[in-house]
This record gives C-alpha cells, structure tokens and sequence, in this order.
C-alpha cells in the first residue's frame, strides 16, 4: 500500500512539470534504455563463437582439474629433518617397523611423535612380532594403524612356541633345551642363563639367599625385590631346588645379632625378645615354645620356623 502511495506521489510531482520537461525527461529515459540494451546486445553479435566455446571448455577443464590439485598438496607435507624443512611426498609401501629407518617412516607419513616411539621402544629391546603390535605404541591412534596395517611386513598374529630351546645368550655355556637351575648351589651365571632373569635380577636372588640361609620354598623368590608373580611364573619350570642344604639357626644359641640379621627377624626387639626369653625361661624345645613370646607376630615365626633348630 506504501507503494502504491509513492508510486502516486511521484505521478503526481511528474504531472506537475510543464509539457516540454515531461517531454525531455521521457526522450532521456528511452534513451538510456537503448544504450544499456545495445551494450548488452552487440557483444553476442560481433563475438566469435568458435573462441567462446574454446573459453567455455577452459572453464569446465579447470574445475575437473581442481579436485585433483587439492588431492596431490594434501600428499606434501613440510617435514622437519636434521637438515632443514623439506618438502617430503608421502607414499605408502611395505615395511618392518622392527628394522624401518626415520627417513622412510617419514616418506610413510608418520608424525616425529610416532617415529620417536618406534625408535625408543626399539632402543629398549622390544620386538614388532605382529602387525598390531605397532598399534600398540601409544603414538598411534587407531586411524594411523589402519592406514599403515596393509603395508607391515609383518603376520597377522603370533604363535609363542610351547617350548623354549633356543639359548637366550650365545656366549653362555647353559643351552635352554637342557637348563634346569637347583636354586640352592646356583652361581650368578647361572642364574643370568635363565630365561627372565638379568644380572641386577641375579644379584638380588644371591643377596637374599645368602641372608636367609638358602631357600626352603621356590615361592620365596616372589620376595626378592624385582621379581613379580609373572616374572616367577617364567623362572619357576627352570629351577629346582634342594632344601636339604639351607644353613639353619641353633636358636638356643644364636645371639641378638645373629638373629636380627635374618630377613624374617628384621626388628631389634624380636630378636632382643627371643634372647631375653630363652635365658628366663631356659632352651626352646620346640616352635610351640616360642609361640609364648608377646612380641614375635605369629606370621613372623611361621616363615622362620623352617629354618630353626632346637637342640
């Protein structure tokens, strides 16, 4: 309606100009209308066709050419190297994360982070057995994997061997075929000969065999600092073990040092309790005896009893 009253308006103030301006402004309207008609017209008639349609075909072949430009820069990236940034096209081809060098990780497409945990995990002695144990390494999410999955040279899974024959040290005289260790009389090469146990690990089975006396159970090795229950689980079809030959305590006779020097008596007043109960009370007959003792734990006196004699 506001429209139609402008449209109105400006009829009204059209009418109001005398006949010749009416005239004047209608001969410069047509005017104007001809020369915006011919600018528009006369391109389409003294143009040559045939160039058109060659600039027309230059148009459509620049768009089906833009997908591919885009997919081609997508496969460049800049690198850092020792040397320098480089321009470094990514290409996918088969490889062993147990032996790939940093140079062709990075032509794989691995990030600096990912190369850098291969490397470390290799460096500590790890071993790529399967393909997803690459997946495994905490640099690569499950979308890196996939990517690289079809190229590791590497099988789909692992079969551990029922039995290990194989020696774990060239330079030892022990073979695993024939390698069965008696705990008690084992020396430090030996014990480094076993499957799962190191020289730091053989140091500490040495150190706490000597302070107990020797071994009267396989599962003392548990308390040896180092050894976990998996840890044992591997050494224990490796090892025997003689009992018969663990140097026990004459506890009628051991003194206050002797007996605070013993893993299972590691306080002063356990043993200072046992040497003042003796002498009140006279010689243990038996383990009973002991038990009247307030301030020995009877869990204490359980793992000692072994290596106790009364005489």
């Amino acid at each position: 309606m506001s429209a139609f009253k402008e449209l109105k308006k400006q009829l009204k103030l059209f009418a109001s100009f005398s006949a010749g301006d009416r005239l004047s402004i209608l001969i410069l309207f047509v005017l104007l209308l001809v020369v915006w008609l011919l600018l528009f017209i006369l391109p389409m008639w003294s143009g040559n066709p045939l160039a058109e349609k060659n600039a027309a075909l230059q148009i459509v072949k620049s768009w089906e050419q833009e997908p591919r430009k885009k997919e081609v820069t997508t496969s460049i990236d800049h690198v850092a190297l020792n040397s320098g940034d480089k321009k470094v096209v990514h290409a996918l081809f088969l490889f062993n994360p147990n032996s790939v060098s940093e140079e062709q990780a990075i032509q794989l497409g691995m990030t600096a982070r990912q190369i850098k945990n291969i490397f470390n995990y290799r460096s500590k002695g790890g071993m790529f057995r399967k393909k997803s144990d690459l997946g495994k390494l905490y640099a690569f999410d499950s979308l890196s994997y996939q990517r690289l999955k079809p190229y590791i040279d590497l099988p789909d899974s692992f079969v551990k061997p029922p039995k290990f024959f194989a020696e774990r040290n060239h330079n030892s005289a022990y073979s695993r075929k024939e390698l069965i260790v008696e705990l008690n009389s084992a020396d430090s090469a030996q014990l480094v000969a076993l499957r799962g146990v190191g020289a730091y690990s053989a140091a500490r089975i040495l150190k706490h065999r000597n302070k107990l006396g020797g071994f009267v159970k396989t599962e003392q090795l548990k308390e040896v600092w180092g050894i976990s229950d998996s840890m044992y689980q591997i050494i224990l079809p490796q090892v025997t073990l003689n009992a018969g030959i663990v140097q026990k305590i004459d506890i009628n006779r051991a003194t206050v040092e002797q007996l605070k020097n013993h893993p299972y008596v590691w306080k002063f007043a356990w043993a200072r309790a046992i040497v003042n109960y003796r002498e009140q009370h006279g010689a243990f007959k038996t383990v009973k005896d002991m038990q009247e003792i307030i301030l020995l734990p009877d869990t204490v006196l359980l793992k000692l009893e072994p290596y106790l004699i009364f005489e």
